[in-house]
Formats: structure tokens, sequence, C-alpha cells
């Protein structure tokens, strides 16, 4: 039989969940429902659980003692087990509000392995859908009290949806240096599968992620992996970054300013590795602003030539783009008519540079013979009535 003190805690809850006479149940502060952490509403909540009414106001009750719980798990004595609310946030009957609550309660109350084992199964049935979470809270909620303890970088990805979540992102890019290295490596893995999700929200957790990354000892790291955690940033997962306004490509974009060698070989790997592409010389100028998007280290242009010498036998497109860069280069310090005979007579017999100087000896003219035509045109023009 309920006594009196427990039936005047259901007619208060009964109130509560109703609405009360003027407010929203829902917008009371956690500090304000710690009285409901007693024994006597813990007994109301266990009927309620245990019961099949699903009504509104009876929701709203069971969501508010919950939540109570969450605040003084201390309060209830033992009465309540973290593995029957975890059943609980299971429960589709549930508002996802109360089921929430559920598992904030049920983490709260208990660190027992075995329940920590139940919330990583809950992860990932929420992740494969097989238990639903329509306003994505579990799952937030569940990587938040999980990542890093029980879940390594590696295995991550595999419960963060698309679009990331927010909660979810910032506890991600809140992760160590060495652990965003760790992500950034299991995202190259992901974006290598066939059909990889582009997605806006992937794309700037990938430039939050990096920007903590290049912290870890460059030595370590390696210059094909930093490579590939560029890749993942600017090129891999959503539209690329096409102007440099974002906060953290400026942050990596001035630490390879800081180490001149590592952006050059970066370059050069990025060369090799797109040799056959039909569209690398485009590809090349968009890694080119990523990589030297704070400045260009002091003899840029002589480096570029030197490489399109050295890569011109088993890299002939990354040799031509090279050159390219190199005669651009020369632009700063003497004229194309200048630079170019000069450029020939380096490369002596080498037949792709050769080639490449002729071209540019070619489009020099040409240039020159339409600005010679255009001014004569203008000049006529500025003489006609």
């Amino acid at each position: 039989m309920i006594t009196s003190e427990r039936r005047n805690v259901s007619k208060v809850l009964d109130l509560l969940g109703r609405g009360g006479p003027s407010s929203d149940p829902w917008s009371l502060p956690d500090t304000a429902l710690v009285a409901l952490a007693s024994p006597r509403a813990i007994d109301v909540l266990r009927d309620r659980m245990a019961g099949s009414d699903r009504s509104e106001p009876v929701q709203n009750a069971v969501g508010l003692i919950l939540r109570g719980v969450a605040a003084a798990p201390l309060r209830c004595g033992g009465q309540l087990l973290g593995k029957d609310l975890l059943t609980m946030a299971r429960d589709a009957t549930w508002f996802p509000a109360v089921r929430h609550s559920a598992l904030a309660a049920a983490i709260k109350l208990s660190a027992d392995p075995e329940d920590v084992a139940m919330r990583l199964k809950l992860l990932r049935d929420v992740s494969t859908g097989e238990v639903g979470d329509p306003v994505g809270d579990l799952r937030a909620h569940l990587f938040h009290e999980l990542y890093p303890g029980q879940l390594a970088p590696e295995e991550a990805w595999r419960y963060v949806p698309i679009p990331v979540n927010p909660i979810i992102a910032y506890q991600l890019s809140q992760s160590s240096p060495k652990h965003c290295g760790q992500l950034l490596d299991a995202l190259h893995a992901r974006a290598t599968r066939p059909d990889p999700v582009w997605d806006i929200s992937l794309n700037s957790l990938a430039w939050d992620l990096l920007a903590r990354a290049i912290a870890v000892d460059e030595d370590s790291t390696g210059i094909a992996r930093m490579y590939d955690w560029i890749k993942v940033a600017a090129f891999d997962w959503g539209a690329r970054t096409w102007n440099s306004d974002a906060d953290p490509e400026r942050v990596v974009q001035q630490w390879l300013a800081d180490h001149p060698a590592i952006q050059q070989d970066l370059l050069v790997e990025f060369l090799r590795q797109h040799e056959q592409e039909v569209d690398m010389a485009f590809e090349a100028m968009e890694y080119r602003r990523i990589v030297f998007g704070a400045g260009h280290p002091e003899g840029f242009g002589e480096w570029c030539f030197r490489q399109a010498l050295a890569l011109s036998a088993d890299f002939e497109n990354a040799a031509r783009w090279l050159i390219t860069c190199a005669a651009e280069q020369s632009r700063h310090s003497m004229s194309p008519e200048e630079w170019l005979p000069a450029a020939l007579r380096r490369v002596g017999g080498n037949p792709v540079l050769v080639d490449q100087l002729k071209g540019l000896v070619a489009n020099e003219h040409a240039k020159l013979r339409r600005y010679r035509i255009q001014s004569i045109m203008d000049d006529i023009c500025g003489h006609m009535p």
C-alpha cells in the first residue's frame, strides 16, 4: 500500500508532469530536481517504468525524476540499477528526452564494467540503427562518455554520424595531438573506400584535427603521413576550402611556413602521387595554395628548377609543372626574355624541360604579339573622330 509520503510525491510529480499551473517541466534546472532523487520518488519511478502508461504527464514525471537522479545519484540509496535504466534508454515507447535522461542517470549511477560494456553495445546499436535515436542525444552522450577511454581513435569514426553531431565534433577536436593524428589516419583509410560521403561538417572537423595534429614531432610523423593528413582535410571530405578565412587552415599554413623543408617535401610527394592524373596541374596549384598559403620560402623558384631537373626522368608531368613554377617565380627578379634563354641553357639536352620551356617562350611571344596588336588598335581608336 502506498504510504502518505509516497502519495504526496506522486501528486507533485503529476502536477509537474502536466506542466504545473504555468510552467514547462522540462525547463526546470537540474538543481531544482535534486529532491526528486529521494527513495520515495524512486519507488514511484519504478512503478511507472514497470507500467504501460506512456501518456505525456507520465513521461514528463519520469523524465523529471531521472534528471533528479542524474543530478544527485548518491541520494538513491542503491535502489536503481544502471542496467535497468540502459534498458529504458533503448525503449522507443519513451520520449527521446526521457530516454536521454535515463542514459544520463545510468552513467551517473554506475561505473561497473558490465554497465560500461552495455553502454558500448548501446552505442553500436544506435550507430547501426538497431536502436532509434531520432534526436541524436543518445549517440552524442554515449560518445562523450566513452571516447577516448573505451573507444580508441582508430575505431571512433564508425560511431560518428554524417553530418557530424556538434557535440561529437567538439569532443574529437579536443583530442590530444597524438590522437588527432590517429583520427586523421583512420579518416584517410575511410576516404579510400568506394564512394566516401562528402560533408562540410566533416571537412571542418578534419581541419580542426589537422591544426592540432601538426604539433606532433615532425620527425616521427613522416612526410607521407603528413601528406595524407592534408589530403584528408583539403580534398577528401566535403568542399575544398577555397579561401584562408578558417582559423585551422591559417594555423596549418603558418606551421608549414615555419618548416620550409617540409613544405617543399610535401609538394614533391603530391606531384609524385598525382603524376598520372589528367587534371594534375590544376590539383597541384590548389595543393600549392594550401601548403604555401602563408608564403613561399626564400629561393623557391630555384628549388623548383632543381626539382624539375631531378624528377624529369621519372615524373615528366611533375617536372613540367615545376619548371613552369620556376618561370613564374623568376618574374620577381627578371623579365621572361632574360630568364627563359638562360633556363634553356641550364637544362642542356633534357628533352622534357626543353619542350616545356619552348612552350613557355611561345606563350610569351604570343602575349607580346597580342599586347602590340592591342596597343596599335588603341592608338587607332584614339585618333578616330
